[in-house]
């Protein structure tokens, strides 16, 4: 049943009671791109346990995969991602309840000379589903848009090959973003440091900058009723009008290793979080309209807040992420107006997290999964079960009250309502 052709005809009522049927959850539960909705970590959804069995949620089912750190997208039914199998890289889509293979596009991905592979060959980033169409970017920066029904080829580019993009030392790991008719991605090269792809055909609606693309993912933001696309690129956080690339404000932030990874974090209230692990740390940022002009204030800094390879989320007031390094790494609280740590709760290795249901997911590297209510006041732990083998550094994705997790040999579907 499509149910766009009856949001079209004006049947709003039959269409959310069918889709809260079969998300369990709110209308809004569907995760389509890196960070879910709205690239903010945060799950729509209600009714979520308030504690797990002692070994964990119970598994609705659980199969190999493949090496990898893309994250996992859900719609109507089926989930996708992608993975390496020898010299190819996959687009899985699989049934959502069952985890059985619908359909894998493959193609040829033998690793570039240029990218470092100690850390994984990838591939790293997160697909973007739009109006039936997949669009999946791959470690050697090859880019495919496919049909989310068959997965066949609809257009795709080699940004090396074809633009001489430059690719960053462990391959490509940025996540494209939709953006009305458009793909914008990070690509990085001189004139491709930003480009956008029109979403139907694949032909360059245009490219701009020469700024080098490394692994942090852009958002979309909306200052005062003007969208502007903001990128962490190596060496600066810049703003730029997503209708032309045209970059509106920029400002250095660069560690010794010119890694930048963790997405920028955008509040209502204008204002900005950046971070990076190393001696950049992180900095809030204060951002302003006059006419055309943005205006940016730094309004903290702080070196202890800076998270490398994990994503950070914002509830109200409050910053939560996983900060530090090694046996000294912690899962924090701090004031988004002020830098300021409320709390500090230890043992949280490159932990990535989701939010849902008033209650936070975190998923370290070495596959523990928590459960935790925290807050401005404190850090409760709720559950906590091993339910990885493997190294994982993917971040979870929550659907209604299915919680999708993946590490580099397998994936899996667990109950959390």
């Amino acid at each position: 049943m499509n149910g766009r052709r009856y949001v079209a005809d004006g049947n709003r009522v039959i269409v959310t009671a069918l889709f809260v049927l079969l998300l369990g959850g709110s209308t809004f539960a569907q995760w389509n791109q890196w960070g879910g909705p709205n690239r903010d970590f945060k799950a729509d959804t209600t009714g979520l346990a308030e504690s797990w069995p002692e070994m964990g949620p119970k598994t609705i089912w659980s199969r190999s995969l493949g090496e990898g750190n893309s994250s996992i997208v859900v719609n109507e039914g089926r989930i996708f991602t992608m993975y390496r199998s020898g010299d190819e890289e996959v687009v899985i889509a699989l049934d959502r309840d069952s985890g059985k293979t619908v359909w894998e596009h493959r193609y040829p991905a033998a690793m570039l000379e240029s990218i470092e592979t100690r850390y994984g060959k990838g591939p790293h980033a997160t697909p973007a589903l739009h109006d039936g169409r997949v669009y999946a970017l791959g470690v050697n920066g090859l880019l495919h848009c496919l049909d989310q029904e068959t997965g066949k080829v609809v257009w795709s580019h080699d940004l090396v090959k074809e633009y001489s993009a430059k690719p960053p030392e462990h391959g490509f790991a940025s996540s494209p973003i939709v953006y009305k008719k458009t793909l914008i991605a990070s690509v990085g090269g001189k004139g491709v440091g930003m480009m956008a792809f029109d979403l139907a055909s694949g032909k360059i609606a245009w490219k701009k900058n020469d700024f080098e693309n490394v692994y942090s993912s852009p958002i979309i933001i909306d200052l005062d009723g003007e969208d502007q696309v903001v990128l962490l690129t190596d060496r600066e956080i810049v703003g730029a009008d997503p209708n032309n690339g045209k970059v509106k404000w920029r400002r250095e932030h660069v560690n010794q290793w010119k890694t930048n990874i963790s997405t920028p974090v955008w509040g209502k209230d204008n204002l900005l979080y950046v971070t990076s692990g190393g001696d950049a740390g992180a900095f809030m940022l204060k951002l302003s309209r006059e006419g055309t002009k943005t205006n940016v204030e730094e309004v903290w800094a702080n070196r202890k807040f800076g998270i490398g390879q994990s994503n950070v989320i914002r509830v109200g007031d409050y910053l939560y992420g996983c900060a530090g390094h090694g046996r000294n790494s912690f899962l924090a609280a701090a004031d988004a107006k002020t830098g300021e740590f409320a709390w500090k709760e230890q043992g949280f290795t490159k932990g990535q997290i989701v939010h849902a249901d008033g209650k936070f997911i975190v998923v370290d590297d070495s596959g523990l999964v928590t459960l935790a209510t925290a807050k401005p006041e404190a850090f409760t732990k709720r559950s906590a079960a091993k339910m990885l083998d493997k190294e994982s550094w993917t971040v979870p994705t929550v659907v209604g009250k299915k919680l999708f997790l993946r590490d580099t040999e397998k994936i899996m579907a667990l109950d959390i309502g």
